[in-house]
């Protein structure tokens, strides 16, 4: 259960275990950003990115700001694998290239590490996306029933930049939500969002994103591998 690895993890920080607090979350092997390469067919990335917007901006499962989701002013959709092909089963096959470079690179390092030993038997993929404007954002949250999470960013406002000290539109991890019982403050990593960065990490990592303010549109797509053995019959 990713969860119980949450709830360990920020009484690691109450507790001021710091070494096995960075066991558990660390960094530089579990939370994984690299660009991905375009599927044969497409130009560039870029075109690939436009394709892959514009079928998520017209998806008939877009809903904004469902109550039973973490969006926030923003469109959020329902499983972008269910009976689809197209852009959407290309980014899945990359999507499940990436997970198994992640996987060795993380037995290379600690096969005895806890986020392996969750590793269900099977893994399917589930995929969503998340469509946000002025003041969007996504409130504190994990994702329980998942092993490995992730983000791929088709289209990102211009603003959204390493330079930013205000790191609006950026993704924040591991900072236990203020309504969750604690102590002590987690110090939390963010990451300015690209068009074309995709970021891996482990579903036990609290994350949220951080509000902006201009109309441009910050598009993301999200994704669980969860336990299972079918992508498509995994539902949102």
């Amino acid at each position: 259960d990713s969860s119980m690895l949450a709830v360990k993890a920020t009484a690691l920080n109450d507790l001021g275990r710091e070494e096995a607090l960075r066991e558990l979350i660390d960094w530089e092997h579990l939370v994984r950003a690299t660009h991905l390469a375009p599927p044969a067919g497409y130009g560039s990335l870029a075109a690939f990115n436009a394709v892959l917007t514009a079928q998520l901006k017209a998806h008939p499962s877009l809903r904004y700001a469902p109550h039973d989701h973490a969006t926030r002013n923003g469109m959020h959709s329902g499983n972008l694998l269910a009976g689809q092909g197209g852009p959407f089963a290309e980014l899945r096959d990359l999507l499940h290239e990436a997970l198994a470079e992640h996987v060795r690179r993380v037995v290379e390092w600690r096969p005895d590490h806890p986020f392996l030993a969750c590793r269900p038997a099977r893994l399917a993929l589930r995929m969503w996306g998340v469509v946000m404007h002025r003041q969007g954002h996504q409130i504190p949250h994990l994702h329980p029933a998942s092993w490995l999470s992730g983000c791929y960013y088709p289209q990102v406002p211009a603003f959204v930049t390493p330079e930013d000290g205000s790191r609006a539109g950026w993704i924040e991890f591991g900072r236990t939500p203020e309504w969750f019982h604690h102590r002590r403050e987690m110090v939390a990593r963010a990451f300015p969002p690209q068009e074309g960065l995709l970021l891996l990490f482990p579903g036990y990592l609290w994350h949220r994103t951080v509000p902006f303010e201009t109309a441009a549109e910050r598009i993301s797509i999200a994704f669980d591998f969860v336990s299972g053995s079918a992508d498509a019959n995994v539902g949102e």
